[in-house]
């Protein structure tokens, strides 16, 4: 690796002095290895894109360089002013906030102005901080009400707080709609020409072409490729990731569209008029703040759905309770996992068998049997999913995206016939989605009804059989996918 890197300072090339290398990083949890061989350098100055499939040792590596874990072997070595590790500003994947607490103070969470906490400076200090990053987020609001994608802002601006000599993004956009994440990139951007060096985990291609000059990949926790990122196409990244080539030929297809069914969900309300088919995938766009989100949370019963009726498989759904939603054949993905999905300090097994309790409480009373049987239902959905992990693996200590399956594999079990899936692939590698668009055509095929809410445009245009688009909290057209296009669908998201 090189050992420093030049930046174009008008007609002059300055050396930038190396940040961080880290060296042969191993660490393993309860004796299953994370990293196994991980290795990378970053200079001031530079993005570096650090790619990998869920379960590569992306996050377990970002974890070690922030301080938060130390590795079994290895080195980790800092040079800078003082030869001392810097600052390091991490944005992680999940949002980690205190709820209770507002805006301002998760801020200045651990860094008070003052030894007094001061709550007027707080708020004032906190509205200039987020003025800066051109954020528009409410330095008073409570970080409970907040949506994923306002926490995920937030985790970004409390992470430029400290003025890090590093800043560590782990999939920072994930949640966030195009015009958001040019947001972030915008930031990216004006944070390497302060100085600062940026390692950026994300499985979007395009995106990291766009931030980062390098990339590194990692597959079972041991570094494989660290080269130029423009010299890769993508089918190279996906063969370094997944440790083969892809076979040459045409892209995937969109599906056959499916012929609609009979209606097994309907919601009327003075703004929204929605009908779900069996056998249909109906695609859901819009910006943050549209109220998809919301839309899909009053559906299950975890907010007050107003005024309006709403029926399921035919039948009226008067009881605003995600208990009885799901009795009624309705399940929910939500897109925060961490509060309305994963069992933290939960094995996997739990995890996925949660939402079918209620069904096994007479055969659990009758004795061992039933734990087998559930024991042999959960070996079936890991493989069936191809989730990295064990039935007794605490679900806080795998990827990100083998949560998400987890939890796909919990609401698949309910065998629910309508699925509110919200961002069902965030957060996933680019074989990962593939299994779960797999999952979610199997579903359809077999009678199911899907709503999915997606940021990612051509997943919804791919996906779907019908596309909705919302704005200001109504559903403003529907458009045919095979007849349209990203920029059309922005236009009416706009």
């Amino acid at each position: 690796m090189n050992k420093a890197r030049f930046e174009e300072n008008g007609q002059a090339r300055m050396p930038v002095p190396l940040t961080v290398e880290a060296r042969d990083l191993a660490k393993s949890f309860s004796g299953v290895p994370a990293l196994r061989g991980a290795t990378l350098a970053v200079s001031a100055g530079e993005v570096l894109a650090v790619m990998g499939e869920n379960g590569a040792g992306k996050s377990t590596l970002m974890r070690i360089l922030s301080g938060a874990l130390k590795q079994d072997s290895g080195t980790v070595e800092w040079r800078g002013e003082a030869g001392e590790s810097p600052n390091v500003g991490m944005v992680h994947q999940e949002a980690m906030l205190a709820p209770h607490l507002t805006v301002a103070e998760n801020l200045f969470l651990g860094r008070e102005p003052h030894f007094w906490l001061d709550n007027r400076t707080i708020l004032h200090e906190a509205s200039r901080h987020l003025e800066k990053l051109h954020l528009s987020l409410d330095s008073s609001a409570k970080v409970m009400g907040l949506t994923a994608a306002q926490k995920q802002m937030l985790e970004l601006a409390r992470a430029l707080r400290g003025d890090p000599r590093l800043l560590i993004l782990d999939e920072p956009t994930s949640s966030l709609s195009e015009a958001h994440s040019n947001e972030v990139m915008q930031i990216v951007e004006d944070c390497r020409h302060r100085g600062m060096a940026i390692l950026y985990i994300s499985h979007r291609f395009e995106e990291a072409r766009r931030v980062a000059s390098r990339v590194m990949v990692l597959r079972d926790g041991n570094t494989v490729h660290t080269g130029d990122i423009a010299a890769l196409s993508d089918a190279d990244l996906v063969g370094h990731m997944a440790g083969h080539v892809p076979a040459a030929g045409k892209p995937a297809e969109a599906r056959e569209r499916a012929a609609r069914g009979e209606p097994l969900l309907h919601w009327k309300s003075p703004s929204i008029d929605l009908t779900l088919h069996a056998g249909e995938i109906v695609g859901l766009a819009g910006l943050m703040g549209a109220g998809r989100t919301e839309l899909c949370e009053s559906l299950f019963g975890v907010r007050p759905r107003g005024e309006g009726r709403l029926e399921l498989l035919g039948c009226p759904l008067e009881a605003r309770s995600p208990a009885r939603s799901l009795r009624a054949g309705l399940a929910y993905l939500s897109e925060d996992r961490q509060r309305y999905g994963v069992l933290q300090g939960r094995g996997l097994r739990e995890n996925i068998t949660i939402a079918r309790l209620p069904s096994k409480l007479p055969a659990l009373f009758g004795g061992w049997l039933a734990l087998g049987q559930e024991r042999q239902t959960v070996t079936q959905m890991i493989s069936r999913l191809s989730i990295r992990g064990f039935a007794t693996q605490p679900i806080q200590t795998m990827s990100g995206g083998n949560q998400q399956k987890g939890l796909l594999a919990r609401w698949m079990l309910t065998q629910a016939r309508v699925f509110l899936l919200d961002e069902p692939t965030r957060g996933i590698d680019v074989n990962a989605k593939e299994e779960v668009f797999t999952l979610m055509r199997e579903l359809a095929s077999q009678g199911a009804a899907i709503l999915m809410v997606s940021s990612e445009i051509p997943e919804l245009l791919r996906m779907s059989d019908r596309l909705l688009v919302m704005r200001e909290n109504r559903i403003v057209c529907e458009l045919t996918p095979d007849a349209t296009t990203r920029e059309e669908v922005l236009q009416w998201a706009l």
